[in-house]
């Protein structure tokens, strides 16, 4: 009984792991493989991955420390967050400099008109 509980578990979490890259290949969500793990498993506690039990560490599968893996999302987001906002900034000088072109423009032009009267 116990087993076929463990089982049926195991074959949901992995469905829902497969749902997300799924989801990440349409698209629809950004995740690395890390993050997808540790949304349907949860965060590793006592340096083991839940996944592989106290006989795998996390450092073994991933190749990295858990704080490293926690760091790089905290960057990558930051990155995103900057190149976001380096984006909306250039949208904005780009609107700038286009109204400032038809402000000109049309100064020329008011210009012109008051010299021919």
């Amino acid at each position: 009984m116990a087993g076929s509980v463990l089982e049926l578990m195991y074959w949901l979490q992995l469905d829902e792991i497969n749902k997300l890259k799924e989801q990440r290949e349409q698209g629809l969500n950004e995740k690395t493989d890390e993050q997808i793990i540790q949304d349907v498993l949860g965060k590793d506690t006592h340096g083991y991955s839940k996944a592989h039990g106290p006989g795998r560490s996390i450092t073994q599968h991933f190749k990295v420390k858990p704080s490293r893996i926690d760091l790089t999302q905290e960057v990558n987001e930051f990155i995103k967050k900057a190149d976001q906002a380096i984006e909306d900034a250039r949208k904005e000088a780009e609107t700038a400099r286009t109204e400032a072109e038809q402000a000109k423009i049309e100064a020329e032009q008011a210009k012109k008109r008051g010299g021919s009267c």
